[in-house]
């Protein structure tokens, strides 16, 4: 009698455990539906993120899911929310390295870079042949100067990837922190030949040529830019700049008022406003606009200087 009773608890018990098995795989099924809805969308919303939300509820072991709701709170800038879900999934999937990457790149977004190396050394070790891991490294060894072993990442970028947009950008990056413009101006060609309509390597390209006084060549990088972007609006500050130095103060105004138009209260520029007053002997509305600088930031050292 106690036998059969065993075996009746024993049957009831793998009974019970196949119909947990069966719903917790259903409900699994039904979350990749919710996570395939959220991957179709793929616009940054909070309706994409709601279908993460969903899976995750329905099947909590759902690692895509929470890495897939990271990149959208990242993309928010919400970043502790991001490093939580990015932590679940690697908790769920310690093998995930796309998460270990990003969990890096929240870090580095916060200015967290040794934290951000050690998830991004992470990442290559578990898969060497990662090349977004590398271009962090990158920036992050460009960042505390030490540019021989930034040069390397890159390098072992360009290596597997020899037309690498980003890579060569970031080392003509590189070249121009140390004031090597040359260099860094052929690293910018070679990456404005592969993204022609690319308007930031338009402008890297401007600010390196006048800083070797080739100032034709400058205006025309600066023009292409707003040509391929007429709302990146910092093209005006520098058109601004290059045409101060070549003395063109009216042609220097015109640029600088029109970048104020949308930065208002940039203080470099109202500096240079101040100097083009100068320039033109009109004494007072520099005094003017050099005590307002000084009114805003006392310590403005230009601003004291030309006072």
């Amino acid at each position: 009698m106690i036998r059969r009773v065993g075996r009746v608890g024993l049957w009831l018990a793998v009974l019970v455990l196949g119909y947990t098995q069966t719903v917790g795989a259903q409900e699994c099924e039904r979350a990749k539906e919710l996570y395939s809805e959220g991957v179709i969308l793929n616009d940054g919303s909070e309706q994409e993120a709601d279908f993460y939300r969903q899976a995750i509820t329905v099947c909590p072991q759902y690692a895509d899911a929470h890495y897939r709701l990271g990149n959208v709170y990242a993309t928010w800038g919400q970043y502790q929310d991001a490093m939580s879900v990015y932590t679940q999934a690697i908790q769920l999937n310690l093998n995930f390295v796309e998460a270990y990457y990003e969990l890096g790149q929240v870090y580095y977004n916060q200015g967290e870079h040794e934290a951000a190396r050690v998830k991004f050394e992470e990442a290559l070790r578990m898969r060497p042949d990662y090349l977004a891991p590398r271009m962090g490294l990158g920036k992050i060894y460009a960042h505390r100067q030490e540019y021989l072993r930034a040069i390397d990442e890159y390098a072992q970028v360009l290596e597997r990837e020899p037309e690498n947009v980003a890579a060569i950008y970031e080392l003509g990056r590189v070249y121009e922190r140390q004031e090597v413009y040359r260099q860094a101006i052929e690293y910018y060609q070679q990456a404005k030949q592969l993204d022609e309509s690319n308007d930031a390597i338009s402008v890297r390209l401007g600010v390196n040529y006048r800083a070797i006084q080739e100032y034709g060549k400058a205006r025309d990088e600066f023009v292409h830019a707003l040509a391929n972007n007429p709302n990146n609006f910092s093209v005006h500050y520098e058109l601004g700049v290059t045409h101060f130095e070549q003395g063109a103060y009216d042609m220097a105004l015109k640029e600088f008022q029109a970048f104020l138009r949308f930065r208002p209260n940039d203080l470099e520029t109202h500096v240079y406003l101040a100097r083009i007053h100068l320039a033109h002997a009109e004494y007072d509305q520099a005094i003017q606009k050099f005590q307002a600088v000084l009114r805003a930031v006392p310590n403005n050292t230009e601003a004291h200087m030309e006072l």
